[in-house]
């Protein structure tokens, strides 16, 4: 279930329902005082959806210091990759909460929205590479994490690292922050 989920909620809702409709018919007794409740399902979306983003970044932590092969490919939710690459670590990492992604950086660039505001926990931060025959194209991917950081699976390192975000953005061809759509 998810966190701040009531299922005890419905009850009461119904409840209140059940006792407006007595006192609407027979009118409150005098001496009676007024019932107020606040209605909703109690479930806190955005407690949910943070806790979600939280465990995205433990998901990719947990794969500091695996191998970086370009093109590497494995079954999302792998119990120990023999090597991956920035978009294969992505996709592992959101596919351990269910949500899909689609593979390469270029279309997880694609597929996710601008970042409008501060960028978060599970945001994605893309780098772009000039050419002057086939123009800019996305390169690589990287996680933000909830302490201010980035991991990602860097070719330079030949493993998946955790650095700062802002030497992240530092870097040349640096394109922004994207966001998944269902965690927009």
């Amino acid at each position: 279930m998810p966190p701040g989920f009531d299922p005890a909620g419905g009850f009461f809702k119904a409840l209140y329902g059940l006792l407006l409709g007595v006192f609407a018919k027979r009118g409150l007794p005098a001496n009676a005082r007024t019932l107020t409740m606040e209605l909703g399902s109690g479930y806190d979306h955005l407690a949910w959806s943070g806790s979600r983003k939280l465990r995205i970044v433990a998901r990719a932590r947990g794969r500091l210091g695996v191998p970086y092969r370009l093109g590497a490919e494995y079954r999302p939710g792998a119990a120990a990759p023999a090597a991956t690459d920035c978009s294969e670590l992505v996709q592992d990492a959101f596919g351990s909460e269910g949500l899909d992604i689609p593979d390469g950086a270029v279309n997880q660039f694609g597929y996710c929205r601008p970042v409008r505001n501060a960028p978060g926990a599970a945001d994605l931060g893309f780098l772009h590479y000039m050419s002057h025959r086939s123009g800019a194209f996305i390169w690589h991917v990287g996680i933000r994490t909830e302490a201010g950081t980035v991991i990602h699976a860097s070719a330079s390192a030949g493993r998946v690292i955790e650095e700062g975000a802002a030497a992240f953005e530092a870097r040349a061809g640096w394109k922004g922050w994207r966001r998944h759509p269902e965690l927009a």
